[in-house]
């Protein structure tokens, strides 16, 4: 701090030397109230400038609360506003100077810490802080200045600590402070954000390197084929890279079991249309149903992809789609009921209300088979039991015989088992269905009053056209 205050008495005179200063300033009370409140909070010295600027503040109108507000920080510890301030409004470069240097001392004496006690229990708590006050000085140094050498000296210190702690997070904060960074250490940096699952910094920084297109076609299959589409439609969104390139991505992705959270996408209308036909073409369900609501397609969009799976023989994989998309799951049976696929609704719905629906019109149609494996197979616990006796019972009511010896057959006694249907349940209800014919009134076609079927027509042998004969000389079939 005694250097803090020599350099202090050094610098005050110099901070006014780039400009004349008058003895009255222009601005308006009120203007320089809301300078004064902008430039005295870290996070808006940049609205302050842009104040100015907007205002028409000439530079003896904010100088003296420039100087105030860049003190004032720099006697709290807080060094880079102090930075910010001097390199926005003009400071000499000593000013951003004295700032880094009191940040490479804090870093300094942290760092000492760390290297007598990274063995200890808090050596990682010392860690964590030393990095701190490296992002603090990498930010005075590599965005404010004072010169480029500098900033070159933060990147050797940070590479220092990352040796010392076999941590990236030294490096990390490089790119994010805008340090210069050769491209080997670029790309370096951002595959071991990958590996770490720092997704979002890795896209942010991938994006900003003049890559060549082999790179980034690597970069983002990393998304698409470790099942990320989450965050690779972000990457493409921040690669803008052409449609050719993004629809293959798409089409080949493989994020079917992922629960994609598109909550944060930002997309173009017209890249969400197509990016929902090349995930249908290439039959990814689930990466569809989560594009096709930042599209223009709305329901006609929803019953496209509903033709394309069945077209495709694609309904079971669209079905395990719907189970991270219910509010489609009804929608889909409902096209599916319409074009009569009443037993793939009963065996691969996954609510009860399509099953038991699909399964009574099974039996209303008279396939019981069908009902029965639906019950079996089928999402209601209930039904696995109680359905396989009512589609038996059905079929025996409706004389269907072989149908019920199947059913005995199938769902009978085996060994230690007893089973659901067995063979004296098909007597007894053999026994009812020709106790009912007994007890009912004649059918039609044992009455006398009946018409007798006419002899069928006897239909008449065609001649054949006799063949000529086979020349001696020649070969006949």
């Amino acid at each position: 701090m005694r250097a803090l205050l020599a350099t202090a008495f050094f610098l005050a005179g110099c901070l006014h030397a780039r400009g004349p200063v008058k003895s009255a300033a222009k601005a308006d009370p009120e203007t320089l109230h809301a300078f004064d409140l902008l430039i005295n909070v870290a996070d808006t010295i940049d609205d302050a400038e842009a104040f100015a600027e907007a205002k028409g503040m000439t530079r003896e109108d904010w100088i003296d609360s420039a100087e105030r507000a860049y003190w004032s920080f720099m006697r709290a510890g807080v060094y880079a506003p102090a930075a910010e301030i001097a390199s926005r409004f003009g400071f000499p470069d000593r000013a951003v100077g004295m700032a880094l240097d009191e940040a490479r001392r804090d870093y300094d004496r942290v760092h000492a810490t760390y290297q007598r006690r990274k063995e200890a229990k808090d050596g990682l708590g010392w860690l964590h802080a030393a990095q701190g006050k490296l992002a603090v000085e990498a930010r005075i140094a590599c965005r404010y200045g004072p010169t480029k050498k500098a900033a070159r000296e933060t990147v050797g210190r940070a590479a220092i600590l990352k040796a010392e702690s076999d941590s990236y997070g030294p490096l990390y904060l490089l790119l994010d402070e805008g340090c210069p960074v050769h491209e080997e250490l670029r790309t370096e940096i951002i595959d071991r954000a990958l590996l770490e699952d720092k997704d979002e910094y890795a896209i942010r920084h991938g994006a900003a390197s003049n890559w060549d297109d082999v790179k980034v076609s690597q970069f983002l299959w990393h998304f698409f084929y470790y099942t990320d589409c989450t965050d690779g439609v972000k990457a493409l969104v921040a690669f803008a890279v052409g449609p050719k390139t993004s629809a293959n991505l798409i089409e080949n992705a493989n994020c079917e079991e992922e629960i994609i959270d598109s909550s944060k996408w930002k997309l173009d209308p017209k890249d969400a249309d197509a990016w929902f036909f090349a995930a249908v073409r290439g039959r990814k369900y689930n990466l569809a149903l989560e594009l096709l609501p930042h599209g223009t397609h709305g329901e006609d969009g929803r019953i496209f992809l509903y033709q394309e799976a069945v077209r495709a023989t694609c309904e079971t994989k669209l079905v395990g789609a719907l189970k991270m998309h219910p509010g489609f799951h009804d929608g889909f049976m409902a096209y599916l009921w319409e074009r009569g696929r009443y037993r793939f609704i009963a065996n691969f719905s996954t609510t009860m209300e399509w099953q038991r629906k699909a399964f009574d019109k099974l039996i209303e149609l008279g396939k019981w088979e069908d009902a029965a494996e639906a019950a079996e197979y089928g999402t209601s616990e209930a039904l696995r039991s109680e359905g396989i006796l009512i589609a038996f019972r059905a079929a025996m009511a409706a004389g269907d015989f072989k149908a019920g010896r199947y059913f005995v057959h199938r769902y009978g006694p085996i060994k230690d088992k007893p089973g659901l249907v067995t063979r004296e349940m098909y007597d007894e209800e053999k026994d009812k269905w020709y106790a009912a014919k007994q007890a009912g009134p004649d059918p039609e076609w044992m009455k006398e009053s009946a018409p007798k079927a006419e002899p069928k027509a006897k239909r008449k042998k065609k001649r054949r056209k006799p063949r000529a004969p086979c020349p001696d000389d020649d070969w006949c079939p």
